[in-house]
């Protein structure tokens, strides 16, 4: 019974994460995607809708991240007003963004600004269609993040 009490306190000290995916619309096709996304998908969440998701939470006063996905999250057209609107979240401790990183160049310099405010982590998810389309890919991630310091976590 010990164990279980256990289990329950360490549970509900884990930060809360919300996955929020931003759009279908990707700039890639990758055959296999779980997301459906397309370069012809034009669905958008809304700034207001994702300012009432933050709210709600906000709301809750307990701490959390935020995880934005997509398809590809960097095509949102308010993606900079939707990272500022996070950064200025008091409850908020990670803003994680899943991204192919075909796009990455374009916001690097915002995203590491707003890393002066809130811990931010990249995640790339680059399979081999995505190398088959651009056999650099990598390489220029590489030379792109190596441009600004990494934390060690």
């Amino acid at each position: 019974m010990a164990n279980n009490e256990n289990f329950v306190e360490e549970a509900d000290s884990l930060i809360k994460r919300l996955y929020i995916n931003l759009t279908n619309k990707c700039n890639r096709e990758c055959p296999f995607c779980c997301a459906f996304s397309k370069p012809n998908n034009n669905t958008f969440l809304s700034f207001d809708q994702f300012q009432s998701i933050i709210n709600y939470h906000n709301n809750l006063n307990d701490p959390y991240e935020v995880e934005l996905e997509g398809g590809e999250p960097l095509l949102h057209p308010q993606f900079i007003n939707m990272v500022e609107f996070l950064a200025q979240q008091n409850l908020l401790q990670t803003l994680i963004i899943i991204s192919n990183g075909v796009l990455v160049d374009k916001y690097i310099d915002f995203l590491y600004a707003a890393s002066q405010k809130k811990k931010v982590i990249m995640k790339f998810s680059v399979n081999y269609y995505l190398l088959e389309q651009d056999s650099n890919l990598l390489s220029q991630l590489e030379q792109r993040i190596e441009k600004y310091p990494i934390a060690d976590n």
